[in-house]
């Protein structure tokens, strides 16, 4: 009998061992065959494949190149881990019988990369200016809104950080609970968590998603936290660089014209918003929102809910480093949010901008163009760091200054989006060059 179980065990220790070694090997392959196929279009790399005793498989030290963009990207490692090895060993077998694993866990760690000036240039021009984009930017100078030129202005153009992202599965209570993490080095952290009940079928038959009733998933807990390493500072320097005050002046400027915009909404709390939102900008801040909803409250049915309903109802907590919020009688006119009209803020705080000149600029517009001096294209490089008037011979106008002529080129920085970009146009398409001026 010894004998037959000793034999037995042996055998399973081989069988094991021959799972672990084998699904190495295919996962190496893969990979290798992956980062194959990509060589003809990026210089892909990696080191290792490994499959740790804890079930973690990991891909490490990955590299990639796009030479036209001149974009480098290096990851630490991409790893993938279930709730033990017995069952990473199983994957592909559950996979295929339409299982999902009890526990799943996606990492990417130390992934670095820059990001070209000329991305954020692009998306600028897209980027909806909305009005949150604009609150947030009240009293950052000739800033209108925070938008992508400016996140490259504060540093998001070269990005060390972590991503985690998986769920766990308790199925004695039918319990499943999501988390994902983002972690950014110098800037901050993000954090998410929800409970649900109800998913026993999706994960027993994951193909059964398609047909799946949402109605009977019920959301026990909701976490959303955010965290400080750097963000705030950066966003403080740089908008009072652009007001010209200190940072404590900025922020107490800032709370300010904030506590003055929501003025218009009638906002009512139990707790000082001035004092709350600039403590909300110090460095190091932890903020988190977190549900527990009573049976009945349908997260679907969230934009019905009346603010009082939504905190009683879903048992809304707001904390502010370990401190909770006194949501009592917190009410304010959340469809008037669109309508803020920033600019008579931005008037009465004295920190006019640009466009809150606009129907004087328009007014004095005629005299201006009068006085615009016509300049032969030959000559543009004589103007640099003027503002130019530039007709194309397509019958575009180009409003900018000149930044540099060279190659045939001028290059005029003008006005887009929430920002600025840079223009080239072919001296021989234009029609007309005129200067404004001094």
């Amino acid at each position: 009998m010894k004998k037959v179980f000793l034999t037995l065990v042996i055998g399973l220790i081989v069988a094991a061992g021959a799972s672990y070694f084998g699904m190495q090997w295919k996962i190496d392959k893969a990979v290798k065959d992956i980062v194959t196929s990509m060589r003809p279009f990026v210089d892909a790399s990696y080191e290792s494949v490994k499959i740790g005793l804890d079930g973690r498989i990991s891909i490490n030290k990955l590299n990639f190149y796009e030479a036209s963009s001149a974009t480098n990207i290096s990851i630490g490692s991409i790893g993938l881990k279930t709730s033990n090895l017995l069952e990473t060993i199983k994957l592909e077998s559950s996979i295929k019988a339409g299982k999902l694993p009890k526990a799943l866990m996606i990492d990417i760690q130390g992934l670095d990369f820059d990001i070209p000036r000329t991305l954020f240039s692009q998306a600028d021009a897209f980027y909806p200016n909305s009005k949150l984009s604009q609150v947030f930017a009240l009293g950052c100078g000739q800033t209108e809104s925070l938008g992508p030129m400016q996140f490259y202005d504060l540093g998001f153009n070269s990005l060390m950080m972590d991503i985690e992202t998986g769920y766990t599965y308790e199925m004695s209570l039918d319990e499943f609970v999501t988390t994902s993490v983002i972690s950014i080095d110098g800037m901050g952290a993000i954090e998410s968590e929800q409970t649900m009940l109800g998913m026993l079928s999706i994960m027993e038959n994951f193909q059964s998603v398609l047909n799946f009733n949402y109605d009977n998933v019920n959301t026990q807990t909701m976490r959303f936290n955010v965290r400080d390493y750097g963000f705030n500072n950066k966003l403080v320097e740089y908008c009072a660089n652009k007001a010209k005050v200190t940072n404590d002046e900025w922020r107490d400027l800032h709370a300010d014209m904030v506590t003055t915009a929501f003025a218009q909404l009638d906002f009512n709390a139990a707790f000082d918003l001035k004092e709350t939102y600039k403590e909300f900008v110090q460095p190091g801040v932890e903020v988190e929102i977190s549900l527990q909803p009573l049976p009945g409250f349908e997260l679907s049915q969230l934009e019905y809910y009346t603010l009082p309903d939504l905190i009683s109802l879903s048992n809304l907590q707001f904390t502010l480093n370990d401190a909770k919020l006194d949501l009592t009688g917190l009410s304010y006119n959340i469809d008037g949010f669109d309508q803020l009209n920033l600019k008579a803020v931005r008037l009465a705080h004295k920190m006019s901008i640009e466009t809150d000149e606009a129907t004087a600029v328009a007014t004095q517009s005629s005299s201006v163009e009068r006085k615009l001096l016509s300049v032969p294209k030959s000559e543009l490089s004589r103007y640099s760091n003027r503002k130019i008037n530039i007709e194309r011979t397509d019958g575009q106008v180009f409003i900018g200054t000149i930044t540099s002529v060279r190659n045939g080129q001028v290059q005029i920085r003008i006005r887009q989006g929430s920002g600025y970009t840079d223009l080239l146009i072919d001296s021989a398409k234009i029609r007309s060059a005129r200067i404004y001026p001094e």
